[in-house]
């Protein structure tokens, strides 16, 4: 068995000088070792993150954490330079698979037979419906009427099946005059609630319960079976709404349907107003509803309601 490693030093030979007692920098030189260890085992591994990034978005968010490094390791101008190539080439290659990315949306959506069109770089339109995507984090989010339905991963099968789903939950058979019924028949509760008379304008939003209620079947209230269950969502809410309009079905029986814009300052309030996007121009927020009972001219066609300015 070897003898073992003397980590002591040897004291000098009689008559040697003696070494010099360590300088009083020495601790700051050791610390100034331990950061730059450090900074170079973080390179290190922002470059293995950019290496094993599975698109370059990811390698584009990886290479962000390496250019921070740069300025602490003092990096070259050659380094400066091939960190900047990098950066350029990177940001080329993710604007590429944004827009493979994109193509590969279209082409399911024409697969499934769903309308698409692409709004601006990270909406789409599919169907009746509004996708929005976060690329970097790889989600998609469901809406309509600018009222979220749902959020999911960013996979073009899994969201065209999603977009089929939410379509047909929100567009469940049901005539549009029943439809119709159930909106007079919600706003008489709702103004029984308030204590307002007939035909006062009441804040659309506030339908939403009143709508509810009047909605469910009489299996649901008999024995709350979830099943049977009619769910009612703003989202419902202008979905209903726009396709009353696009029916032509505001009016019937002798009542019209009148809805009141949302201007000014009521529009900043999200919350109290709906988006519907059966409006002009693309779509408009409302603020109020209201029935106010009409003589129609016998055998004349119901015209499409002027909506009223809201308060």
């Amino acid at each position: 068995m070897s003898d073992p490693i003397e980590t002591e030093l040897e004291a000098p030979a009689s008559g040697e000088p003696a070494s010099p007692a360590p300088s009083s920098g020495w601790p700051a030189l050791e610390a100034a070792l331990r950061e730059l260890a450090r900074l170079a085992t973080a390179a290190h591994k922002a470059v293995e993150a950019v290496d094993a990034a599975t698109d370059p978005v990811g390698a584009t968010a990886a290479l962000a954490t390496l250019e921070r490094l740069g300025p602490a390791l003092h990096a070259e101008a050659l380094h400066a330079d091939a960190l900047k190539a990098l950066t350029t080439h990177l940001a080329d290659a993710a604007m590429d698979w944004r827009l493979t990315r994109l193509a590969a949306f279209a082409e399911a959506a024409a697969a499934a037979g769903l309308p698409f069109a692409r709004v601006t770089t990270d909406e789409l339109r599919m169907g009746e419906l509004t996708v929005r995507l976060d690329l970097d984090r790889g989600e998609a989010t469901l809406a309509y009427a600018r009222e979220p339905l749902q959020t999911l991963r960013a996979e073009p099968r899994a969201v065209v099946e999603a977009v089929r789903r939410q379509t047909a939950a929100l567009g469940w058979t049901q005539p549009a005059d029943a439809i119709f019924r159930e909106f007079i028949a919600a706003y008489r509760v709702l103004c029984a609630q308030t204590g307002l008379p007939l035909g006062e304008r009441v804040n659309l939003v506030d339908l939403v319960s009143p709508l509810f209620y009047v909605r469910q079947p009489e299996a649901f209230w008999k024995k709350q079976d979830a099943r049977a269950l009619r769910p009612v969502t703003r989202a419902q809410l202008a979905w209903d709404l726009d396709h009353l309009q696009a029916a032509r079905h505001l009016e019937a029986d002798g009542l019209r349907i009148l809805l009141g814009t949302a201007t000014g300052g009521s529009t900043a309030k999200k919350q109290s107003v709906l988006f519907l996007e059966s409006a002009a121009a693309g779509g408009q927020y409302f603020l109020t509803f209201a029935v106010r009972r009409v003589d129609p001219a016998p055998g004349s066609t119901p015209p499409t309601p002027t909506p009223e300015r809201g308060a």
